[in-house]
């Protein structure tokens, strides 16, 4: 996409992924790719280069390192080293690794986003810092934050509690978009029976 290189878009895989009992970034999108694998491949082909995947740092040994290869070759791979510090550090650890003032904050457990919802998102980028998809009039992922974001998280993440929070002090535009997709998350097996992909 010709506006591609001015957005980055982190991938935020640093979580435990205690109820899913297995990897997220690990669990398999189709025969040759993961959910790691599926959003990225999914940003690059917008024309998005700077992408980084924040990652548990357990899930980057053996015997994921096929994977973990695949994956890095795709984006910066950002170790978190605490996954129990919660999803706002991992967003910070992505942030530092980040130039773009424009950045995408995609779950890896949402796998199921398209380009044309990421599409939607950068036709409606305007002078709001904060830029939310939505279906059936609730808001979902991913969301596209702007420079003050990012200076709030890398100044201050510590002082909110979720992302949400933070969110909250910016000025904010959801965006409507055909597809359910961005109100989906892969969380526990109970969630694969009724979504895509297995361990």
């Amino acid at each position: 996409m010709r506006n591609g290189a001015t957005y980055s878009a982190i991938v935020l895989a640093g979580g435990a992924s205690r109820r899913m009992g297995y990897p997220k970034p690990w669990l398999r999108w189709d025969e040759v790719s993961t959910y790691a694998e599926r959003i990225l491949g999914t940003y690059r082909a917008l024309g998005l280069r700077e992408l980084v995947l924040v990652l548990n740092a357990e899930f980057a040994r053996e015997p994921w390192l096929q994977a973990l290869g695949r994956a890095s070759s795709m984006a910066s791979l950002v170790l978190n080293p605490d996954p129990d510090a919660g999803r706002m550090r991992s967003i910070f650890l992505g942030m530092r690794a980040i130039a773009s003032d424009k950045v995408f904050l995609h779950n890896v457990d949402s796998p199921f986003v398209g380009p044309e919802v990421i599409q939607a998102l950068m036709r409606n980028d305007g002078d709001e810092q904060v830029i939310i998809p939505a279906s059936q009039g609730k808001g979902g992922h991913p969301v596209l934050v702007k420079a003050a974001v990012k200076r709030e998280v890398l100044a201050a993440y510590d002082r909110h509690a979720t992302l949400k929070e933070l969110l909250a002090g910016f000025t904010r535009k959801y965006v409507e978009v055909s597809s359910p997709s961005v109100l989906i998350n892969i969380n526990t097996p109970a969630d694969l029976q009724h979504g895509h992909g297995h361990p």
